[in-house]
């Protein structure tokens, strides 16, 4: 089993918590369930961690029932962190086979298209951004991310007009590699999220400045790349 060591404490925390947190809980409130809330994914960790449970495809369903909105951690007076203990639970899922087919399915996309939407998107970033403003080593570097790209272009367009009327030395990060990789790595696939982080890093890894108007992307830049080593 991966190594939860880190998070024994917010997995026992949460698993014994009256579930506090209960209203504030948005795949609970939605399902209805208590086996999908907090506390309840904690409490199946914890037996899978003391050997008391094993492993399953309908145990291993619900630690994906978890859009990692942290509101529940708003809402709790420990703080607990309970989407990265998910995030290895998933993990585990994976190794062990069993994952949702869907989870693995979503891989196989990623790992043909470099990004979960199953399309070219540098090539289509490439087609509504100015030429001038299309390389990989300018001092300011915009990051735009897939998700962005394939649903907010006017935002792209948008952010590059103020960029350029505020004086910044430009350029729009356009290469096969545009997703920084946290959808894979909230799904527990470690390998490919290192992967497309890895390659993202090669590329922007020394740029003095990264702006995104992603906030996923930024989060991820800024945050889990920097812990995932």
């Amino acid at each position: 089993m991966v190594d939860l060591t880190d998070y024994r404490k917010d997995i026992e925390y949460c698993a014994y918590c009256p579930k506090m947190c209960r209203f504030a809980c948005p795949v609970a409130q939605a399902e209805g369930r208590e086996t999908v809330h907090p506390t309840g994914k904690a409490t199946l960790l914890h037996l899978l961690m003391k050997g008391s449970m094993e492993w399953s495809r309908d145990v291993a369903d619900t630690f994906f029932r978890c859009s990692g909105c942290l509101i529940s951690r708003t809402f709790c007076e420990h703080k607990i962190e309970v989407f990265p203990p998910w995030v290895e639970a998933r993990r585990e899922a994976i190794r062990r086979g069993v994952a949702p087919e869907k989870v693995m399915e979503q891989d196989e996309i990623v790992a043909k298209n470099k990004n979960p939407y199953g399309e070219n998107l540098g090539r289509k970033l490439d087609g509504f951004v100015p030429s001038r403003r299309v390389k990989n080593d300018a001092p300011v570097m915009f990051f735009v991310g897939c998700s962005t790209i394939q649903f907010y272009d006017k935002h792209v367009t948008a952010a590059i007009k103020l960029l350029e009327a505020a004086g910044a030395e430009l350029g729009v990060y356009v290469d096969d590699y545009i997703c920084c990789g946290y959808p894979s790595y909230a799904l527990g696939h470690r390998e490919r999220f290192e992967h497309l982080a890895q390659n993202v890093a090669k590329k922007l890894g020394k740029t003095p400045t990264i702006i995104t108007v992603c906030p996923t992307c930024s989060t991820t830049l800024k945050d889990v790349y920097p812990k995932a080593g």
